[in-house]
């Protein structure tokens, strides 16, 4: 995995599934950029952020078992939720 950047940019937002639930343990994971590989866990309550180097073109994936893999391309300093269909 690519560690963290001091600085940068956050993303951070809240993991759901089609049911509008929160989903615990949720991984969330940059598909490309610099910080390609970089991925974090989502909390109970589905929330999850990540700091490093971003921008417009960024993609993401929240993957959990049992659900649908959700990409999703997401701005710095904004707050998303990625949305996964069971």
């Amino acid at each position: 995995a690519v560690p963290p950047l001091s600085g940068g940019e956050r993303i951070s937002g809240v993991v759901y599934d089609s049911a509008e639930r929160p989903l615990d343990g949720a991984r969330v994971e940059v598909l490309d950029g610099p910080q390609a590989g970089m991925s974090t866990i989502s909390n109970r309550s589905g929330e999850f952020s990540l700091t490093g180097t971003f921008d417009d073109a960024t993609r993401f994936r929240a993957t959990s078992e049992g659900h649908v893999a959700a990409d999703l391309t997401l701005s710095p300093n904004t707050q998303t939720r990625p949305v996964r269909n069971t």
